[in-house]
């Protein structure tokens, strides 16, 4: 492909911004515990980081960063825009595929005041058959599209990820992703939080940044989940993916946020949990979107599918 040819080239006349190793230490603590302008410098990822904006200066392109009315948004079935339409005080929406209807031909359209945010989520040939098709219908007429990548690349395709090596997710980014660096904002892929003792997800995002480094990334995606209680959990899984980032300019999307699949906590300890995490997340400035995980029946939706849940009331009016 000749696009990641030419980027090699102009970024030998780019600036670039060396990183060095995060410590078990760091990766700890939380932005509220630390000042990370001054600790980034010194304690990040054993990789180079290429800044998208030197490297679209190189290209010749500026991309205008989209102004959103909250950083909160919601996560929702590939067939179900509906669902997302239900609530009015969100910014953006995501279904974790690249068409906002999916291929349902009654699918009702993502209100227009709904940012939609497409994603490759895996390189399975129904996915990439249609990828370009359906961006460059995306970005006729907008400069403010942003692109997520693959799905939790860490983790099985069984449990919902992408289940591919860094390796293999920096041969597909180059390929879907990296020829729209001049037209979108771009993700890398959106990696699963595990616990400190293994940091999977972290370590997988590392070793992608590190083979990348060539490439065009504006934002990390992170998922977070834990016990609902456990905050500073989840706190110090955000500030962690936000440091293994290697650019202060990349900010986190926390494109997935709720306790542990598979539990159904007291819907007290998770009204407590979004309204928590929310509030400390609007704070901090490296956190740029986040998303509750998510807008289907017996979650953000009610039984039925006919309205909000309990819980999708409390969500949309937080």
């Amino acid at each position: 492909m000749i696009f990641p040819i030419i980027l090699s080239t102009l970024l030998l006349q780019a600036t670039t911004t060396a990183a060095q190793p995060v410590t078990a230490t760091s990766a700890k603590q939380t932005h509220s515990q630390v000042d990370l302008d001054a600790l980034l410098p010194r304690e990040l990822s054993n990789t180079t980081s290429n800044s998208a904006f030197h490297i679209r200066a190189a290209l010749g392109c500026h991309l205008p960063q989209k102004s959103l009315s909250t950083k909160k948004g919601v996560s929702y079935p590939r067939d179900q825009t509906r669902y997302a339409n239900y609530f009015n005080r969100i910014s953006w929406a995501y279904n974790w595929y690249h068409a906002a209807k999916y291929w349902s031909p009654n699918a009702a359209s993502l209100n227009g005041n709904i940012d939609y945010v497409p994603m490759i989520h895996s390189n399975k040939p129904d996915i990439t058959n249609t990828w370009n098709q359906d961006i460059d219908g995306l970005l006729k007429g907008r400069e403010d599209l942003a692109i997520l990548a693959f799905n939790e690349p860490d983790m099985p395709i069984n449990a919902g990820g992408s289940d591919m090596s860094p390796e293999t997710a920096v041969e597909l980014y180059r390929k879907y992703i990296l020829p729209y660096a001049c037209r979108a904002r771009l993700g890398a892929p959106a990696v699963s939080n595990s616990p400190a003792a293994v940091n999977k997800g972290v370590r997988w995002l590392q070793r992608f940044l590190m083979l990348c480094t060539d490439c065009v990334i504006d934002f990390i995606p992170v998922h977070a989940y834990g016990p609902p209680t456990d905050i500073q959990m989840f706190k110090n899984a955000i500030t962690g993916a936000y440091m293994a980032g290697g650019d202060p300019a990349r900010k986190v999307w926390v494109t997935e946020f709720a306790h542990q699949v598979g539990s159904n906590p007291p819907i007290d300890q998770k009204k407590n949990l979004m309204r928590e995490l929310s509030q400390w997340m609007n704070q901090q400035d490296f956190v740029e979107r986040y998303a509750w995980w998510s807008a289907d029946q017996g979650n953000l939706i009610n039984g039925d599918g006919s309205g909000l849940s309990e819980l999708g009331q409390y969500w949309n009016l937080l």
